[in-house]
């Protein structure tokens, strides 16, 4: 069985703004924190938020990743009422990413199940379901049944010994200026 990994830029309305699907691997929890690591780390995306193209952008991150600069991560514990609505915040950010692949899923089944294909037919398909799925959004085409409500996210927090100071800080400046009530 061939599965792909896709790096994916979505937006709230549900559609894929940017994929790239040439990383071959299969899609198991344990595995998804190295995998989406060697992704994202090999991605374009993080090349232009290193080198400054994205300056007035954010990117939003799950626990499995360190808090960098342009990179927002949960904490691992929160003290204040600031931090608890910053961890609140992105979960609920977090909701409309996994809401957007439950719905593409739900739309092109084969996604769920594995493609049994080859690798370069593989590519092409979920590419070509990524463009239909967004032709759907666009469409204003029905949800697929189950995909009404949001879906609830489970925050998770790793600890990561790689955090530098600088992102530590520009997450609690960021706290600060946008949480405290």
């Amino acid at each position: 069985m061939m599965e792909k990994y896709t790096e994916t830029e979505k937006d709230a309305s549900l559609q894929i703004r940017n994929i790239v699907a040439r990383w071959p691997g299969s899609c198991h929890d344990r595995l998804s924190i190295i995998e989406n690591h060697l992704i994202f780390n090999h991605s374009r995306l993080k090349f232009n938020f290193e080198n400054g193209r994205y300056t007035r952008f954010l990117l939003i991150g799950d626990s499995g990743y360190a808090v960098q600069p342009y990179l927002l991560t949960p904490l691992q514990t929160t003290n204040t009422e600031p931090e608890r609505l910053y961890n609140e915040a992105l979960v609920r950010s977090r909701n409309v990413v996994e809401r957007q692949y439950g719905v593409w899923k739900r739309r092109f089944p084969i996604l769920s199940r594995g493609i049994q294909v080859d690798v370069n037919t593989a590519m092409t398909i979920i590419i070509v379901t990524a463009v239909l799925h967004n032709i759907a959004v666009e469409m204003n085409e029905d949800l697929p049944d189950n995909f009404d409500n949001p879906v609830e996210i489970e925050q998770e927090v790793h600890q990561h010994n790689n955090e530098n100071q600088y992102a530590q800080h520009f997450r609690t400046m960021f706290i600060n200026n946008h949480f405290n009530l």
